[in-house]
């Protein structure tokens, strides 16, 4: 296995997903080491959401509602290790592992994956929402862990719409409410230059999903 990898929830490389459209493994890799996931049906890539706690790794994958069980389907999992220190080249990511996919079944449209950008950079575990298309006028609760140890205060705050919510710290949980609207919602860590967007949800509006 690369880089330190192993396997937990899966050791066996076919995946019965039982006829449902979410598909979780869970695997171990060292903290320096960055993992990344897709879903390719038959030609067709979709990103899978990676959550990280210290040296484990839940990935969460969702078959598309276009999903036919007929499709050729693989889950394929690769990994690379940060950049230290000052070494600034960029190692691509390589290929770790796969898994096929049988007895699937087609996700709704109001399901998808949260769009990931540096949570697992910044070390940040994301506990709640799982489900990246949220509804507009719904109140959903946000809870993220910092990293283990840090005694760092940081900024965590949400956009939505033209609101701004700053999740309340206590200890390495970050916690709070949010009125959701439509389009982009952002969660940011830090303001100015030196922000950067942990992760990224969807408010939809119903009447016009």
């Amino acid at each position: 296995f690369q880089y330190g990898m192993d396997f937990v929830s899966h050791t066996n490389l076919v995946i019965n997903a039982k006829w449902q459209p979410i598909i979780d493994v869970e695997m171990t890799a060292p903290k320096e080491v960055l993992v990344r996931a897709s879903l390719k049906v038959d030609d067709e890539n979709f990103r899978a959401l990676i959550i990280r706690e210290l040296n484990r790794v839940f990935i969460r994958a969702l078959l598309p509602p276009s999903y036919d069980p007929l499709k050729t389907t693989f889950l394929i999992v690769e990994a690379k290790e940060k950049a230290v220190g000052g070494n600034k080249t960029k190692e691509e990511y390589q290929f770790a592992t796969k898994y096929a996919i049988c007895n699937g079944a087609a996700s709704h449209t109001k399901m998808a994956i949260p769009r990931v950008r540096y949570i697992q950079k910044e070390g940040f575990t994301l506990y709640t929402p799982l489900n990246g298309r949220l509804k507009v006028g719904d109140v959903v609760r946000f809870k993220f862990k910092a990293p283990r140890g840090t005694k760092k205060r940081y900024d965590l705050f949400i956009k939505s719409g033209r609101q701004i919510f700053h999740l309340r710290q206590d200890g390495v949980i970050f916690e709070g409410f949010v009125l959701i609207s439509k389009g982009k919602i952002p969660v940011t860590l830090g303001e100015g230059e030196k922000a950067k967007v942990l992760i990224e949800f969807e408010g939809f509006d119903d009447k016009s999903d």
